[in-house]
């Protein structure tokens, strides 16, 4: 099992905005996306937490809000997922068959809790 703290992930709704380029709709990842993959990046080679595995997983995530201002729990998904596979942790977040998220206490500056199991072969 491999357990990580990260910085609370930005929401999905400021991670990817876009915008229009010659009537199409582009979407770019945002400065507050580069960093909280840069800075999960950081953590997981830290931690060597770099596995690249390709086995079935479960997924355990606990969002500790910064405030009491509400917060979509859903939205923090994709970004966690996002940045753990492109650190390594992963190949592919479509090998997460299960997938825990709840709410936790509120902390200064907020953070996310992860927990990843592998729960079967390939």
């Amino acid at each position: 099992m491999i357990k990580l703290t990260l910085p609370l992930p930005p929401s999905v709704n400021s991670y990817q905005p876009h915008t229009s380029r010659g009537g199409r709709c582009v979407r770019y990842l945002s400065a507050k996306a580069k960093l909280f993959k840069y800075e999960v990046t950081r953590i997981v080679m830290k931690e060597n937490a770099a596995l690249m595995v390709e086995s079935r997983l479960k997924l355990s995530i606990v969002i500790h809000p910064r405030d009491k201002r509400k917060i979509d729990l859903d939205n923090r998904i994709k970004p966690i997922q996002d940045a753990l596979q492109d650190a390594g942790v992963f190949k592919d977040d479509c090998q997460i068959d299960k997938l825990v998220v709840k709410r936790g206490n509120i902390v200064k500056n907020g953070k996310a809790i992860i927990e990843i199991e592998l729960v079967g072969d390939k």
